[in-house]
């Protein structure tokens, strides 16, 4: 008999905290925006002046993270006015492992101070399918799923995407993810 009072105490101590640890794990995940929707959008053509720079090789790399923080750098200085731009050039030739970017800033005023390490695009799109994610990058759908997403949109539309993504991300932790039409 005194063997099934504490082994019932046991189960309604792990009961509870289980049950703690659920809605506490529950609450965050609502907080930071994980069940927001995430919805496709048209948009209209746009023409964007990118400076920053090329880089093709493995993800993750100190040479990609160094550009990836200078351009943050020049933002947060407030050297170039503008948002944090990664542009992802989609290629067969590539292994899985391997990426053909253009890490920038977007500009926001037609003059500025560009850095002399830093190449200037020009880009014009057609039409555009963008998806803004406002959620925490911690529960924020990964930038694969986002181009599926993007990629499935566009032909449930009979339209066909130039062979690049264009990732926008805002100093307030929001990201805008683009396809743009041929």
């Amino acid at each position: 008999m005194k063997l099934n009072k504490p082994l019932s105490l046991y189960l309604g101590i792990i009961f509870i905290s289980v049950l703690v640890i659920g809605y506490t794990l529950y609450y965050f995940y609502k907080d930071m925006g994980g069940f927001d929707e995430i919805e496709v959008v048209e948009l209209e053509p746009i023409k964007r002046t990118v400076v920053g720079s090329s880089y093709v090789g493995k993800a993750q790399t100190p040479e990609y993270e160094a550009l990836v923080a200078k351009c943050v750098d020049q933002i947060k200085n407030n050297q170039l006015k503008g948002v944090l731009t990664i542009i992802t050039h989609k290629h067969d030739t590539l292994e899985n492992t391997e990426m053909n970017i253009f890490v920038g800033i977007t500009l926001q005023s037609s003059m500025a101070e560009i850095p002399y390490d830093f190449e200037v695009k020009e880009l014009t799109s057609n039409e555009r399918y963008a998806v803004n994610l406002t959620m925490h990058p911690m529960v924020r759908p990964s930038v694969e799923e986002v181009e599926d997403l993007l990629i499935q949109h566009a032909q449930n539309q009979s339209k066909s995407l130039l062979p690049l993504f264009v990732e926008l991300y805002n100093m307030d932790n929001t990201m805008t993810v683009e396809a743009w039409t041929e």
